[in-house]
């Protein structure tokens, strides 16, 4: 069901009388876990995440998103080159959808020097009984770590981190481009993934073919990979000294 409202303010006094109806305690459940304006990058805003016992819902601005986490089908841990930032990517299948745009990855956003604190609403003996005692009635501590935590259980879902790769800057992941968006691929254990735009998640698995390309230039180089079914991502301006990081990395796969 679609309603148009040319006027944008009683728009926007439409959608929030009918998000308050239609999200009241007695019809969604009290949230375990509420965490205030997180920045999402894709899709782009700052969202009030609430976590329930089967999924968490997304309020922003201009749109809501609730996602089960039976539709979570990994999570990621990335910590950013610049060393101010860490992503945290939820990849759901169904995709959520903001009109004719679908996504596949949530991007949250983290500031690794930020801290927070969140109360879980269970008693400690739910928690012990539901999560192991791998959760606390007070969680706090770095944002980024408190969240993916929190997601973590109450999700069910494996957190994917950076481990062995280790670039000529000694960080996780190398600086590049996919097509016209900057961005950093990270080398996982069983895949590459590009953030921020789009979010790109390849499998090791469904890799037919890595290429170095433009090797004659002094200063950058370019990585193509191409899938077994046919697509081809190229990942372009990649700094020279990390070619012989990302071989050796590839080789030993």
């Amino acid at each position: 069901m679609r309603f148009l409202v040319k006027d944008r303010e009683e728009a926007s006094r439409a959608y929030e009388k009918i998000r308050l109806r239609s999200d009241t305690s007695s019809f969604a459940g009290d949230s375990l876990a509420t965490f205030k304006e997180v920045p999402v990058i894709v899709p782009r805003g700052r969202y009030d995440v609430d976590l329930f016992q089967n999924y968490f819902k997304m309020h922003g601005k201009s749109y809501d998103f609730k996602v089960l986490y039976s539709s979570v089908s990994r999570l990621f841990l990335l910590p950013k080159p610049d060393e101010v930032h860490i992503a945290f990517v939820a990849s759901i299948d169904p995709p959520i959808r903001q009109g004719n745009t679908h996504y596949p990855h949530i991007v949250f956003q983290f500031k690794t020097e930020q801290s927070t604190s969140v109360s879980i609403n269970l008693s400690d003996e739910e928690l012990q009984k539901k999560y192991n005692g791998k959760l606390s009635k007070e969680e706090a501590g770095d944002s980024w770590r408190v969240f993916s935590k929190v997601m973590k259980q109450l999700s069910g879902r494996s957190l994917h981190t950076p481990k062995t790769f280790v670039s000529h800057a000694e960080q996780h992941a190398v600086r590049t481009s996919l097509g016209p968006n900057e961005g950093y691929l990270f080398l996982l254990e069983s895949s590459f993934f590009f953030v921020n735009k789009p979010p790109t998640y390849v499998r090791f698995d469904d890799v037919q073919i890595v290429k170095f390309k433009r090797m004659d230039l002094e200063r950058r180089f370019d990585l193509l990979v191409q899938t077994v079914q046919g697509q081809k991502l190229l990942f372009s301006n990649i700094d020279r000294p990390e070619f012989k990081h990302i071989l050796k990395f590839l080789g030993d796969k």
